[in-house]
């Protein structure tokens, strides 16, 4: 048996700087935040408050250290503020939390599609 001579490389992915630093941060405390919800039994309206405050405060970091807001992060952190508080002060059973994710999904998804269309 041979060796392929040339295996297939990851591509290099920047593992510090304050992006890489912040977004670390971001998604540790994000992590954080919901198994603390969850083993505490906050509730998907509270839980989903707490992440969209925590992504917007984030998003608010970037701004102070000069790199900038992204947009689609700003959007779902206020989406998440937003259909949080709604699902608790208007007692609803209107599934907005669970629309909110699944159209954010879909977005995504479809940024995904449109990019692969026009390589190709």
């Amino acid at each position: 048996m041979s060796q392929d001579p040339d295996p297939p490389q990851m591509p290099a992915a920047p593992f510090h700087g304050p992006d890489r630093t912040l977004e670390m941060a971001g998604w540790g405390l994000a992590l954080l935040w919901v198994g603390l919800s969850m083993l505490l039994g906050f509730g998907p309206a509270i839980m989903v408050i707490g992440l969209g405050f925590l992504t917007l405060v984030m998003q608010g970091l970037r701004v102070t250290s000069g790199l900038g807001p992204e947009i689609f992060w700003l959007a779902l952190g206020a989406v998440f503020l937003v259909a949080g508080i709604w699902k608790i002060a208007s007692g609803t059973s209107f599934p907005i939390i669970e629309t909110a994710m699944i159209l954010f999904g879909l977005a995504i998804l479809a940024v995904i599609l449109r990019r692969a269309r026009s390589r190709s």
